[in-house]
């Protein structure tokens, strides 16, 4: 039955993180993580609220799945640390002392405290009244214990940080080696764990997981998407199908996989909707919440897809929708390019309305932003490279998908620029950086401005107001460090 105190399985053994926050609050609720726990009439609610941790474990597998778990009495601010095993046992993290023994009378000791229904500090029945009635206490009782930092704080970080934050860490996690970190639209960081490859969602204070993502691989590039107005991550693999993970779910969320006709495929995330192209002159995208195979017109490129289900296409000096299962292109808009030589040799759709292509000619080559509700570019910058086009991989956009860069072009829905000899690391809401020819440079978006950093410098993967993003690689298990902003 769940509740007994494992002595099989040492404190050592209960992962530092991550870690539930078990509150038993004084109106006689219970939460875990902030999620209510209903209790059915006539249950245990010690058993049930046990139950709700030991599904987590369970989530998080291995031979002796266990949990750890910050169990909080609202009423006093009490808190007790432990470790929850799969089968909703509990595993003691502290030394534990039979209290002294006061007349007659033995108040309990610390482990009957645990297994007889103070996992929380309080009951049910009554709410936080019944809590001192609970939790005997000798003259001699220890100070509460506080809740443990998480993993890695307050530990030197062990590269150079930006200018502005802290070298030492809120929080750190390990991460699969050769992965990225970034950051979601909803401020929260995105990692790929380094056993099992799950793509895991971290609150940016705490390091705490929120969210849990299955039958990940770490050579899989993620994307935050939007599909039928639902927040999902998704993946391309070299098989040939699509992976994707309903951010909406949860907290442990299995991979679906949809297979694609081709192994070829190119996926577009840079616009308002995923679309994939086909070799076959043919497209993939989701038409609400179904997903739609279609032919493309002989003469034009999918390359995005809006949020109602059509086809953003693109022609030799126009651009295009498309309505899937329809032959032909609704209302091409011609494009006024700088001579009657120069065609369009590819593009993307920025956001919901920029159209980033570019230009070649027989003697020249240039990038312009067009907005799509006009026929004349707002902006050109000349191309720094040349040849074959850039592939939709080499895109890279800020969080927030207000500045996009790819080696030599950076560009914002109001400006483009062209910065030479130069290797985009990361693009944040902070600004983009790069590799140059003498170093670390920090680009700012909106006028294409470069800023030479310290040679030791190492680019965030995140850079927010209050936090950035560092990861150290070389260590032995490559690890991400969250650190502070100082100013």
């Amino acid at each position: 039955m769940p509740g007994d105190i494992r002595t099989d399985i040492p404190a050592t053994a209960v992962p530092r993180f991550p870690a539930l926050r078990l509150t038993w609050h004084s109106d006689g609720t219970i939460t875990l993580d902030g999620t209510p726990i209903t209790v059915p009439e006539g249950a245990d609610p010690r058993i049930t609220a046990l139950t709700a941790c030991a599904e987590h474990a369970r989530d998080r597998g291995g031979d002796q799945p266990t949990i750890r778990v910050i169990a909080r009495d609202e009423a006093t601010d009490q808190t007790w640390p432990m470790g929850v095993t799969g089968d909703g046992d509990i595993i003691e993290l502290e030394t534990i002392t039979d209290f002294p023994e006061q007349d007659s009378k033995k108040g309990p000791s610390r482990r009957a405290l645990l297994a007889a229904g103070a996992i929380a500090g309080a009951t049910l029945l009554g709410g936080g009244g019944l809590t001192t009635a609970l939790i005997l206490r000798s003259r001699d009782e220890p100070a509460p214990t506080v809740a443990p930092p998480p993993p890695g704080n307050g530990d030197l970080v062990p590269v150079a940080v930006p200018e502005g934050y802290a070298s030492t860490a809120l929080w750190s996690v390990p991460i699969a080696a050769n992965t990225p970190v970034t950051a979601l639209s909803d401020g929260r960081t995105l990692t790929i764990a380094p056993d099992s490859s799950n793509l895991r969602v971290h609150d940016p204070a705490t390091g705490a997981v929120t969210w849990t993502g299955t039958g990940n691989s770490s050579a899989l590039t993620v994307h935050e998407v939007q599909i039928d107005g639902r927040p999902f991550l998704l993946a391309l693999d070299n098989a040939g199908s699509l992976k994707l993970w309903p951010l909406d779910q949860g907290p442990t969320t299995a991979a679906t996989s949809l297979d694609l006709p081709s192994r070829e495929a190119t996926l577009y995330v840079s616009g308002p909707a995923p679309a994939i192209a086909l070799p076959t002159q043919s497209g993939f995208l989701f038409d609400g919440p179904d997903a739609v195979e279609f032919d493309i017109p002989v003469g034009y490129q999918l390359i995005s897809a809006t949020p109602d289900g059509h086809a953003v296409l693109l022609g030799q000096r126009d651009w295009a929708l498309l309505t899937p299962g329809e032959t032909t292109t609704e209302k091409p808009i011609e494009l006024l390019l700088p001579s009657k030589e120069h065609t369009l040799a590819g593009g993307f759709l920025l956001g919901a309305d920029r159209l980033l292509v570019r230009q070649d000619g027989p003697e020249d080559s240039q990038w312009a932003l067009y907005a799509t509700d006009a026929s004349n570019a707002i902006l050109t910058a000349p191309a720094t490279r040349t040849g074959p086009m850039p592939g939709p991989e080499e895109l890279r956009c800020s969080p927030g998908r207000d500045a996009w860069a790819m080696d030599g072009l950076v560009a914002t829905t109001d400006s483009l620029s062209a910065v030479e000899d130069t290797t985009i690391t990361s693009v944040t809401s902070r600004g983009i950086y790069a590799d140059g020819t003498d170093g670390p440079v920090l680009i700012r978006a909106r006028t294409g401005t470069t800023t030479a950093l310290p040679a030791e410098t190492s680019a965030p993967s995140v850079i927010e107001a209050e936090h950035a993003v560092i990861i150290a690689d070389k260590l032995d298990t490559p690890t991400a460090y969250t650190v502070e902003a100082t100013g």
